[in-house]
């Protein structure tokens, strides 16, 4: 059986936790989270890879600092709009590692990290129940909670959190002892001592009196043989079923997520499960340089021991995306989701486009520019020239200079 260190080797072995697992594990991550919080100290990449299993059989949320990109899978809405984190960003990615870990997939998913990334912020996720029917409404309010779009709109601590988990537990209520029946006494009539007793004719066909058939008594050797042969076959399987898994084990690993990662961090956890490495093309993505972009197969699949797992880093370049003809709110969306950030603002006419819609881009779209680089945006401010008699607006002009038209 494979080592277990993290809640995601966990889950790459059972796939899914039960109800009382989330309790069990998580319960305790959000105490210590709650604690750090209260230090002033935000994680910044919350995922089952940073849950890790303890001597004890406890779980913990390790390295908290150390991820300042986040994971596009539990990426909160704000972080994928470039605003700085706080504690409740935290517990937005703590409600994507438990939805996933409730229901063996994560909350949203995307051929490529900018749509995962989009639906963090535009789409509204499922309800647990949906893909895993038999959960309680509780759960999903409480997952759905975490998952709220809006800050204000989450759990705002840690330990509120938690609280919500344990209180989705069913209470065994206590009731009345059972009711055990008084037994039945035996009436007796008492007989009058001058009744004549009446004795009824004896039947010329006397019925023959009903055999009494006597209970086979099951011995313990008889009760331990009848015993063997339903666990005999029982052991059997089982015992196959444990062979098949350790040969399984032995000749095929799960395949880590390295999406995130750099080379070097990619190559040593693939390499830990007896995994190759086979280093594919760069490709633009919003991570930066180097960092490993894609992956194939997906994680959790499981691979023969010795195969290569294909990865592309990063570029640390990304496409300026078309912009022109939508709001500034939607653009500034837009160039976050591509990792770029809004620089300066400009105001200006045109007859085209209209007014507080977006014209164009500098740079323009389709120009790779490096990560994290800032694009300015040319606004609509009105009319260029006057729909009256032609003359152009000059700049400030609320009054066309000529006709006299008001743009």
């Amino acid at each position: 059986m494979a080592t277990v260190a993290t809640l995601a080797d966990l889950l790459r072995e059972r796939r899914l936790l039960t109800h009382d697992d989330l309790v069990e594990v998580f319960v305790p991550v959000l105490e210590e989270m709650e604690k750090a919080h209260r230090e002033g100290r935000v994680h910044g990449d919350v995922k089952p890879a940073r849950i890790e299993r303890q001597p004890d059989g406890s779980y913990r949320l390790a390295a908290y600092g150390a991820g300042r990109l986040g994971t596009p899978r539990y990426m909160s809405p704000e972080r994928v709009r470039g605003e700085q984190p706080d504690a409740r960003s935290d517990i937005y990615s703590m409600g994507a590692v438990i939805f996933e870990a409730l229901t063996g997939r994560p909350v949203f998913t995307g051929e490529v990290n900018q749509e995962i990334m989009q639906a963090h912020v535009a789409s509204a996720p499922p309800r647990p129940s949906s893909i895993r029917p038999g959960l309680p409404a509780e759960v999903d309010q409480v997952i759905l909670k975490a998952l709220a779009k809006r800050r204000e709109d989450r759990f705002q601590t840690a330990r509120e959190f938690a609280a919500a988990l344990v209180k989705t537990m069913p209470r065994v209520t206590k009731g009345a002892p059972e009711q055990v029946p008084a037994p039945v006494r035996e009436q007796k009539v008492a007989r009058p001592a001058s009744a004549e007793v009446v004795r009824a004719p004896a039947p010329s066909n006397p019925v023959p009196a009903a055999r009494r058939i006597e209970p086979v008594a099951v011995t313990p050797a008889r009760a331990r043989v009848n015993v063997m042969v339903w666990l005999l076959p029982l052991v059997a399987l089982l015992l196959i079923g444990l062979a098949v898994f350790a040969v399984r084990s032995a000749t095929t690993a799960a395949v880590p997520e390295v999406v995130g990662l750099t080379m070097a961090d990619a190559e040593a956890a693939l390499r830990g499960r007896g995994l190759d490495v086979a280093r594919g093309e760069e490709v633009d993505d919003p991570l930066p340089q180097g960092m490993v972009a894609r992956q194939s197969p997906a994680p959790g699949e499981r691979l023969a021991k010795g195969k290569a797992v294909a990865v592309q880093p990063s570029t640390g370049l990304v496409a300026v995306p078309e912009v022109a003809g939508v709001g500034e709110a939607e653009a500034r969306v837009k160039l976050r989701q591509n990792g770029l950030a809004v620089g300066a603002v400009e105001q200006q006419y045109s007859d085209v486009i209209a007014s507080g819609q977006v014209i164009q881009t500098t740079p323009r779209s389709g120009t790779r520019i490096k990560t994290g680089s800032t694009v300015t945006l040319s606004i609509a401010a009105g009319k260029a020239t006057c729909p009256s008699c032609g003359k152009r607006r000059e700049r400030g002009d609320m009054f066309c200079t000529r006709c006299g038209y008001r743009f």
